[in-house]
């Protein structure tokens, strides 16, 4: 089975409801949630009895959405019509919308184990405003189900139920001819499907509330984040909003956006028209001997941001991973060992030392400096720059970062241990 049938396969999945796992870029098809700035207390749940309490908002017992464990302050039949015909589709509305104490609303967005390891942790528990789980059923928070805001926030989350109804995941890509799978892939998924959301939810408000539009909020919230994880978890709302917005005023649809999705994260940050400043090339080759290496990724620049960001301040952080030209991640694997290579092109060597500079201050900073490179705990760390704007960092056990290698010449050579 190739891999971009195996890629289309997961998709399905995801959107028939099931679990994809969380590796997956597949997994944002099955479980979309809208962020919440407001603290979640750690309540214990009500006991319900065994038939759970119903509401229909204002629609009495005729609702097509029926709304169980609570009560929702808006029609929820009305707001999935206007969203429907805002977005000019037919679409099924989903089974039901669960009212979940705040508790149950706790998530653990974790970052790629990769961004971990450059410093990139998990926020502090948050809960969500409302989930979409594949086409059948949305969650919302019950300390938001009666705000005036909740109208917008079932607006957002009835456009990630269309779209996993039209499997916008599988159709970007199958878009994406050569999109490694990783940092980059999950961050333009999540980028241009909340972008979307985002954007209709936006449109939705204008028109039937007087609630502050999303993308405000979720510029806010980005910019509020005091950690990596945090940032990387609000990213693809803020982004991949101004994303959509652009592509929308400049005549494009909702439709030609999934159909013709960006291809880096690159063009997502600047703002730039789809297809337009291609990766750089690198091409490279792998060999090892008693490490096993995996499928390759891509981090991409807003990865590269993120992961800078662990350490730097935001303007800092975003200066060095600008001129990103292109990205090579090998994950190796020996046994429960888990090491990595990560080649970067930069656009010009101008922006290849700004990077280098900036990476080994980040590493400076949480990390403790040997004749070898750095260590923080018992992870190892080395960077090595070779001209042809290209920097390598390994990452991972010091017996790994000792022995790998790679010669960069027309083609990189990587060697694990």
């Amino acid at each position: 089975m190739s891999a971009r049938i195996a890629l289309l396969l997961l998709a399905l999945v995801a959107v028939a409801g099931c679990s994809a796992p969380t590796s997956s870029p597949a997994d944002t098809a099955a479980t979309t949630a809208s962020p919440t700035s407001e603290p979640v207390a750690a309540t214990t749940a009500t006991p319900q009895t065994t038939t759970e309490a119903r509401s229909t908002g204002s629609t009495g017992d005729a609702a097509t959405v029926p709304v169980v464990g609570g009560r929702l302050g808006t029609d929820q039949d009305r707001v999935f019509r206007h969203v429907t015909a805002q977005l000019g589709v037919d679409a099924r509305p989903p089974d039901r919308i669960r009212i979940v104490d705040p508790a149950e609303t706790r998530t653990d967005p974790r970052p790629p184990e990769f961004l971990r390891l450059l410093g990139a942790r998990s926020p502090p528990g948050a809960g969500f405003a409302a989930q979409t789980i594949g086409t059948d059923l949305i969650r919302v928070n019950r300390s938001v189900a009666t705000r005036p805001r909740i109208e917008s926030v079932l607006a957002h989350e009835y456009v990630h139920v269309v779209q996993n109804q039209r499997n916008v995941s599988g159709r970007m890509y199958l878009a994406w001819d050569e999109v490694p799978s990783g940092v980059e892939q999950r961050l333009l998924t999540l980028s241009v499907k909340e972008g979307a959301a985002t954007y209709t939810a936006d449109r939705y408000g204008r028109a039937h509330t007087d609630t502050l539009p999303q993308g405000t909020r979720y510029g806010r919230f980005y910019r509020q984040r005091d950690t990596a994880g945090g940032r990387y978890f609000m990213a693809p709302y803020w982004y991949g909003y101004r994303y959509v917005a652009d592509r929308v005023a400049d005549n494009d649809t909702l439709a030609s956006v999934y159909d013709r999705p960006p291809r880096t994260t690159e063009a997502i940050l600047h703002r730039l028209e789809p297809g337009a400043e291609p990766p750089a090339n690198l091409s490279v080759a792998v060999t090892a001997e008693r490490w096993r290496p995996a499928d390759r990724q891509r981090v991409g620049e807003l990865g590269t941001r993120i992961a800078l960001s662990a350490s730097l301040n935001a303007s800092r952080a975003a200066a060095g991973a600008d001129g990103w030209g292109n990205d090579t991640l090998i994950p190796f694997s020996h046994g429960s060992e888990r090491g990595y290579v990560w080649v970067l092109r930069w656009d010009d060597a101008a922006n290849e030392s700004e990077f280098r500079a900036a990476f080994t201050t980040a590493l400076d900073r949480r990390a403790t400096r040997t004749d070898a490179g750095w260590r923080d705990g018992d992870t190892a760390f080395r960077v090595r720059t070779d001209g042809n704007r290209t920097t390598t960092v390994f990452a991972g056990p010091p017996a790994f970062v000792r022995n790998a290698s790679v010669d960069v010449g027309r083609r990189v050579r990587v060697r694990g241990p």
